[in-house]
Order: structure tokens, then C-alpha cells, then sequence
């Protein structure tokens, strides 16, 4: 799982873009992530919407979550850690975008795609926990913020084992040919 030391450098470099995006940005939507996290969201509704109403409301968030742990996922079985990192730095960024979409269930001010009914509204109502959207919405932005930091302790961590497992190598290399050196005299 090789991560190289200038990827580890534009994997920290633009998380800390995106987290301080993620801070200062004023509606939480981050143009172009979140557009592509949009069209996956609704992708969702139709899709799990085969198994009923409930989890139709559910779909748009699920796709949204599904598809980044999918690719880290696949990224991981290639065994590709810089790879499978920056997929899960997309998955942990979605939190804050389904946080602040969780904010907006009471007020439902942010306009939405098609025009529909509110996904989180729906379904704060529909199980009784509308008054509580505020601690579901904070609960889901931090999280989101610890994920990315675990992504890149992550993959700072492999780069790290990596970068000892070379020096051992290489001190093992050195003295095997010293060692094979000094048996030709």
C-alpha cells in the first residue's frame, strides 16, 4: 500500500482546503463536491425507493454515503492506502453536507432539487425528533470533521510504517553488501 510523500503532501494540502471551505462556507453547499454529492443523492430516491416509501427518504443519503465507502473500499482491496484515503476524506466530507441539509428540516429554506418535500424533514417528523435537528445536524458535521482527520492520520500512518520498512531495507541492503563486500577480499 505505497503512499508517496508528495501525495501525502496534496492529500493533507487539500483536506485542509476542504475543511477550511467546509468551516467558512456560508449555505454548506461546496460547489463542485456537493454538486456530484447531489446527483448521487438523488440518484438514491429512485433507487431505494424499489424497497418502499421509508427507505426512499432515506435513498438520497445512503447513495451519498454508499458510493465514496464503495470506492475507498475498492481502493483498499487494490491496495492503493493514498488512494482508498482520499475517497474516505469524500465520504466524511458528505456528513457536513447531510448535516447542514439536517439543519435546514425545520426551517427548509435551501432550495431543492425538483422543487420535492424535504428528506429530513420527512423524516424527523415522521419519527418524532423534529425539535431535536440541531443535535442530529451537529452530530453529523463533526463527525464528519473527525473522519477526515482519521483519513489523513491514515494515511500519514502508512506513509510512515512505509518510510521505516525502506530504512530497514536499505540498512539491510547496505550491510549485505558490505558484508558481501569484505567476503571478496
Amino acid at each position: 500500500m505505497p503512499v508517496s510523500g508528495w501525495g501525502l503532501i496534496a492529500l493533507i494540502g487539500f483536506s485542509i482546503l476542504l475543511m477550511r471551505w467546509m468551516t467558512t462556507d456560508s449555505d454548506g453547499f461546496l460547489r463542485i463536491v456537493d454538486d456530484i454529492n447531489l446527483v448521487i443523492h438523488e440518484a438514491g430516491h429512485p433507487l431505494f425507493g424499489f424497497f418502499g416509501e421509508q427507505p426512499m427518504w432515506f435513498g438520497g443519503t445512503l447513495m451519498e454515503l454508499i458510493v465514496p465507502a464503495g470506492i475507498a473500499i475498492v481502493f483498499w482491496y487494490q491496495r492503493s492506502a493514498l488512494s482508498a484515503a482520499f475517497a474516505a476524506v469524500w465520504f466524511f466530507e458528505n456528513f457536513h453536507y447531510i448535516g447542514w441539509y439536517m439543519a435546514d428540516a425545520q426551517d427548509m429554506a435551501l432550495p431543492l432539487a425538483g422543487g420535492g418535500e424535504h428528506d429530513w424533514n420527512t423524516i424527523f417528523t415522521h419519527y418524532g425528533v423534529l425539535d431535536s435537528y440541531e443535535q442530529f445536524s451537529n452530530a453529523f458535521i463533526k463527525i464528519g470533521y473527525v473522519g477526515i482527520v482519521a483519513s489523513l492520520l491514515f494515511a500519514a500512518a502508512v506513509w510512515f510504517v512505509q518510510q521505516r520498512s525502506d530504512s530497514a531495507d536499505n540498512a539491510g541492503d547496505a550491510s549485505t553488501a558490505l558484508a558481501g563486500g569484505l567476503d571478496r577480499h
